[in-house]
């Protein structure tokens, strides 16, 4: 398999904006969305696959980056639908926040061999 960093930045981005959407409706009428949301998400590669099939050295660096800023966008609106599903007492994206977070971690140390400076933007409690 080999990682295509634009069709990944373009499905984080997307489910993103999938995230955002359903919080931004009534909790009990968003949670409908969320096995949808979570099986966009299995056909994603995972922290395991990537450090596998990738080729960092070969990779653009700045495909990485956009990786890397969809994957903060994805966690920043996981944060927030954790919080708006919280009254129902439902932790179903904390499975996703952790993954987003390993595989933000991993995306950082790939853009450090690249040379490139990160800012931290991951939001605490993830």
């Amino acid at each position: 398999m080999d990682i295509d960093l634009d069709r990944l930045a373009g499905d984080l981005n997307e489910a993103a904006k999938q995230i955002k959407e359903a919080s931004s409706k009534p909790a009990q009428e968003a949670l409908p969305f969320v096995p949808k949301i979570m099986e966009q998400f299995q056909n994603l590669p995972s922290p395991g696959d990537l450090r596998k099939e990738m080729n960092v050295e070969a990779c653009d660096t700045q495909k990485l980056e956009n990786v890397y800023n969809a994957i903060q966008d994805v966690i920043t609106n996981t944060k927030e639908a954790q919080e708006h599903f919280a009254p129902l007492g439902a932790s179903l994206l904390d499975p996703l926040a952790k993954e987003m977070s390993d595989l933000s971690e991993l995306v950082v140390k790939y853009l450090k061999q690249k040379g490139k400076r990160v800012e931290r933007k991951e939001q605490e409690g993830l």
